[in-house]
């Protein structure tokens, strides 16, 4: 039988439920809690992009935690007590926030052991130049999958 998983969203992104079916894909052990899983902040202002990536995360077994921005998202994170495991940011949001300010503010409220990865769909030059300079290693959009999950923590 299918388990239900449940989408955290933030920063006005609607909740969503998905029905799941529980394969060797997505987690081995009926019995593991989900609360033992990797946990991946997106930080992404185009919802649909944030939910496709959330749900392609979720299928290689991690939780999420979606918003556009970090406020919302670290709002959600202290609710729930979590502290996230790693972070996939798009270098553009919105206001002046950016995928590298936002990386550095999760990594200063919860840690530096969170993996960061920014991903941008501009080719310019800025966003690789500021975030080599905080070692975040930055994909192009579309992000090739096989590259991405290879810089997230094991789930």
């Amino acid at each position: 039988m299918p388990k239900q998983e449940t989408f955290v969203a933030a920063d006005g992104y609607e909740n969503m439920t998905a029905m799941k079916s529980t394969t060797k894909a997505n987690r081995s052990s009926t019995t593991e809690s989900t609360a033992d899983r990797p946990l991946v902040v997106v930080l992404e202002d185009d919802s649909a992009n944030a939910w496709g990536l959330s749900l392609v995360l979720q299928d290689w077994g991690y939780r999420t935690v979606i918003g556009a921005s970090v406020e919302p998202v670290v709002a959600q994170l202290d609710a729930q007590e979590a502290v996230p495991d790693a972070a996939i940011c798009d270098f553009n949001l919105a206001g002046d926030e950016n995928g590298v300010t936002a990386a550095q503010a999760l990594r200063e409220r919860y840690g530096n052991d969170i993996t960061v990865v920014i991903v941008t769909g501009s080719s310019g030059v800025t966003a690789r130049r500021q975030a080599e300079t905080d070692g975040f290693p930055v994909l192009n959009k579309p992000v090739n999958p096989d590259t991405l999950h290879a810089y997230l923590p094991a789930a």
